[in-house]
């Protein structure tokens, strides 16, 4: 399957597009619209705005002259923020309009927002949209090449995660859980392509950023060992790793 890619103007128009649905759908219902929450053409709006700021801080587009406190001088991580919890809202109208199919939309819109934002320097918080869209990706991907090009663009959006800080006394700030299923995803694609290399990439970055998860995730590699025909080399790796992270077992 196809990865969105980390392009303002693809995502700007399959934005256009699938909020154009979203609009058409609401209006339909008839319905009047809570002055507490916005509607869907004030989130567009709101989209079209930002894309426009978006299009500046990667060289799209000039910029205005402005004030150095004005809106385009606003951090390029918190534009993103802003413009996956668009995104979040149109995931959520989806829903409450019956709109299944759109749904899959907004998780692949914020695949390529996501990437071309950690292209462009953002600190990437928010990912739960993000992690959806993968998996929707991986599970429409089969051959070993399609699986590679996933798994290169999931690591983009690894490498620009928020940093986890260390605090006195070993405490390590825990990942969110949409940040950790990313990374335990990212591993079992990096298996699915067969790659010791890749493997090895992932499976060092979930015992760096979440040990507590290691033990359980290569032991549920072990256990996929017995039932896949895996390559001698691809087991390999699934095994040293199950050997030196370990489930702790309970007496009881």
């Amino acid at each position: 399957m196809t990865i969105p890619p980390p392009d303002i103007s693809w995502f700007a128009e399959t934005f256009s597009q699938a909020s154009l649905i979203i609009i058409e759908a609401w209006e339909d219902t008839g319905l009047e619209h809570s002055t507490t929450e916005p509607s869907p053409e004030m989130l567009s709006g709101a989209m079209e705005q930002l894309i426009e700021l978006l299009k500046v801080k990667g060289g799209d587009t000039p910029p205005a002259p402005a004030a150095d406190d004005g809106p385009g001088s606003t951090d390029i991580s918190e534009l993103g923020h802003y413009g996956i919890s668009i995104l979040e809202e149109f995931a959520l109208m989806s829903d409450d309009l019956a709109l299944s199919d759109s749904h899959k939309t907004w998780e692949l819109l914020a695949v390529s927002l996501t990437r071309w934002l950690a292209a462009n320097g953002a600190e990437i918080t928010s990912l739960d949209l993000v992690v959806n869209g993968f998996a929707f990706i991986a599970n429409r991907s089969a051959s070993r090449e399609e699986l590679e090009i996933l798994f290169m663009a999931m690591s983009e959006i690894t490498e620009a995660m928020a940093p986890v800080e260390s605090h006195p006394g070993d405490d390590r700030e825990e990942l969110p859980q949409s940040e950790e299923m990313l990374l335990l995803n990212r591993g079992i694609v990096a298996t699915r392509t067969h790659s010791p290399n890749l493997m090895e990439t992932a499976f060092s970055d979930i015992v760096r950023l979440i040990p507590e998860k290691a033990p359980r995730f290569f032991q549920e590699g072990m256990e996929q060992l017995e039932l896949i025909n895996y390559p001698d080399q691809v087991r390999e790796v699934i095994q040293r790793y199950a050997g030196d992270w370990p489930e702790q077992r309970t007496l009881h």
